[in-house]
């Protein structure tokens, strides 16, 4: 611990957060210029830069903070002043540059001023890597002024620094601007890149190196097929940060946790196969089964199949569903392919047919389409859905950078990118714990991810859980000669296409426990939680599947009959009585909120944390309805059935006035 965190209220940042912040403050103070930071997504990135920023300026060690961003959705996002001010008295911040914290958002309107030199009591500005790189000059210009007038530099946070395409070369920008004086801070969630190269700023160690050969069939001008050889090696790159927290540690450390523990409903398909050149049948084949080569090919024409949407579709509904009994304002979002050459319909045309096929399932739920995070209507919808505006959100590959929707607790994937660092952004969307009201116990902590069961996400999922990244591969090969081809040398286009027969529950479904549970039993899961709505706060759809002896054992279900009827549940407080885990736990939740509220009632005025008397009340409603019937003051894992069912009868009754 360092002393630079005492005066604000380090409690309510997250372990990660804190020891991130702590290394930001000691690399400045040493020196560096340099300093890379890898939290997982959804764990609070921004408020990192804000904390860490108000610090090094209150230290005298920074002038501003200047934070680029991948998306204008993103750069409004991290320079909201509501947010800035929410983050201001969560951590009990102190005013910065002689003012209460401000921002400025630079812009390509008319009048926005570039750079910011107009604005010297702006805290934090923020602009977007495109426009960043399109004006590096007046950057570097910016903070040599910066220097000169204030005698520190400023720092420059580069955010979802694994990012990579032609808009968004972060490398020679940032390069640039430290060599002008700003200290450069990239954060990121996935520390590598989908193209291979090396993120700008990263230190790398070479865990291993191995001969490779590559060849490349093509023809020359006077029609004779040859091939190129090329030798080489390929060495494995091990992404050394200055501070790393992984998921993995999220979910085994942090409490109360910041991350849900999530839910893999994966669905194979029935295929017949055929040949695209003559249309003759082949045979039948599952999608679990094909090769990597064989998905990469062909998942984004199986995804666009009619019966693949609309059942997908009903699995999001049946989800979404289950979870606005429990909590109305949940919501989904669905990963759509791009738009392919062949499809005359128009723009966003697999959007359209899932926002189609869920207005005939699923008419309730309204649907907001941002398939372009960059375009002015795209940032417009991303900020209406992040207020609250609508049920499912559809978006392609960019939505999923960074965007922050605590309510958003069901995904459904029918996007084929299947690189690490897009996987990791697209399910981690769904991963934010999220509070639904002040009181301790209105929180949801799980959420499930909806993907089809390919060989490529299966193996993304299992490097998810495990947090096996950080790694790859840089190849290094040279010219070496050119042969005359052979028959065998020259590759034919692959004539195999398939045609989906049939959608079905994959063999297996997962959790981010690593815990296992056998299709077949999904659907009695899902009954469980569609009687119990409440225990989708606490438990994962495995969680419940290793818990259905014991919930068969609470209501005398015969245990040879898998499918029995729960209907007894919807009426029973309880689920799970003996062994103390989580369902009982969900139970214990929903008796200590009555109680609250009862509490509420009898003070007669509504909850504020910090409330003297509330503690003692909620203490006193216990005691009294324990006494009530006649059930002994000891811990509520020590509960019987009649127990549970006694104490939120009575509770519910005084609440509505009955008792």
């Amino acid at each position: 611990m360092t002393s630079d965190l005492v005066s604000i209220n380090r409690e309510r940042l997250r372990p990660g957060q804190r020891d991130a912040i702590d290394v930001i403050l000691q690399c400045v103070r040493n020196g560096k210029h340099n300093i890379a930071i890898v939290l997982p997504p959804g764990y609070g990135k921004s408020d990192v830069i804000r904390v860490s920023s108000v610090l090094l300026m209150l230290q005298k060690q920074i002038s501003r903070a200047l934070i680029l961003e991948p998306a204008e959705a993103l750069r409004k996002q991290i320079i909201n002043q509501k947010m800035m001010q929410e983050a201001a008295d969560r951590y009990n911040l102190p005013p910065v540059l002689g003012s209460k914290i401000q921002t400025y958002e630079v812009t390509t309107a008319p009048g926005s001023p570039f750079p910011p030199t107009r604005h010297a009591n702006a805290a934090f500005v923020s602009m977007t890597i495109q426009m960043a790189n399109a004006n590096v000059r007046r950057l570097i210009e910016w903070v040599l002024w910066e220097k000169k007038q204030q005698g520190v530099p400023p720092i420059i946070f580069v955010d979802e620094a694994h990012t990579g395409s032609d808009q968004n070369e972060w490398g020679s920008t940032t390069r640039h601007l430290k060599e002008a004086g700003a200290i450069i801070v990239l954060l990121t969630g996935t520390p590598y890149r989908a193209d291979s190269r090396r993120i700008e700023g990263f230190d790398f160690e070479v865990t291993e190196t191995m001969p490779v050969t590559l060849s490349r069939n093509r023809r020359e001008s006077h029609g004779k097929d040859v091939v190129d050889i090329y030798e080489g090696h390929r060495s494995v790159l091990r992404l050394v940060p200055d501070f790393e927290y992984s998921l993995r540690q999220s979910w085994d450390l942090d409490n109360p946790p910041a991350l849900c523990k999530m839910t893999r409903l994966a669905y194979d398909f029935d295929l017949s196969t055929f040949d695209r050149v003559t249309g003759e049948g082949r045979g039948c084949d599952t999608l679990s089964k094909l090769s990597p080569s064989r998905v990469a090919g062909r998942l984004g024409e199986m995804l666009r199949e009619e019966k693949v949407i609309e059942y997908f579709c009903d699995v999001l509904h049946t989800q979404l569903l289950d979870r606005q009994k429990d909590a109305p304002e949940s919501a989904a979002i669905v990963f759509v392919g791009n738009d392919r050459p062949n499809e005359d319909e128009g723009d966003n045309y697999h959007a359209r047919r899932v926002v189609e096929v869920f207005g005939r399932i699923a008419p309730q739920f309204k649907c907001v389409i941002a398939t372009s995070a960059a375009s002015s209507e795209g940032v417009k919808a991303l900020q209406r859905f992040q207020n609250g505006e609508g049920d499912i959100l559809v978006v392609k590959q960019m939505g999923a950078l960074g965007y922050d929707v605590p309510r958003l607790k069901v995904e459904m994937d029918l996007s084929v990118v299947r690189t690490p660092a897009a996987y990791v952004q697209r399910v981690a969307r769904v991963a934010r714990v999220w509070r639904t009201s002040p009181e301790p116990d209105d929180v949801q902590m799980t959420a499930v991810y909806i993907t089809p069961d390919d060989i490529l996400g299966a193996a993304l999922w299992q490097n998810f859980i495990a947090d096996q990244h950080g790694e790859t591969s840089l190849t290094n090969v040279e010219y070496v000669k050119t042969v005359r081809a052979t028959a065998g040398d020259v590759t034919p286009p692959t004539q195999e296409g398939y045609t989906v027969d049939a959608v079905r529950n994959a063999d297996f479904y997962s959790d981010t426990n690593m815990q296992v549970s056998p299709g077949d039993t999904l659907s009695v899961v899902q009954r469980v939680f569609g009687a119990m709505p409440p225990l989708q706060r606490l438990m994962s759809h495995p969680d419940v599947e290793k818990a259905l002896p014991a919930l068969r054992r609470a209501l005398e279900m015969p245990e040879n009959r898998p499918n029995s009827s729960i209907s007894e549940v919807a009426d029973s407080p309880r689920a799970i009585v003996e062994d103390g885990n989580a369902v009982q736990k969900a139970d214990q939740t929903e008796i200590n909120k009555l109680a609250k509220k009862v509490a509420i009632k009898r003070l007669g005025r509504p909850y504020k944390p910090g409330d003297p008397d509330f503690g003692s009340k909620v203490r006193d409603v216990m005691f009294w309805h324990k006494d009530m019937n006649g059930i002994p003051h000891k811990k509520p894992v020590d509960y019987t059935l009649e127990d549970v069912a006694s104490l939120m009868r009575t509770l519910t009754e005084e609440l509505e006035g009955n008792g």
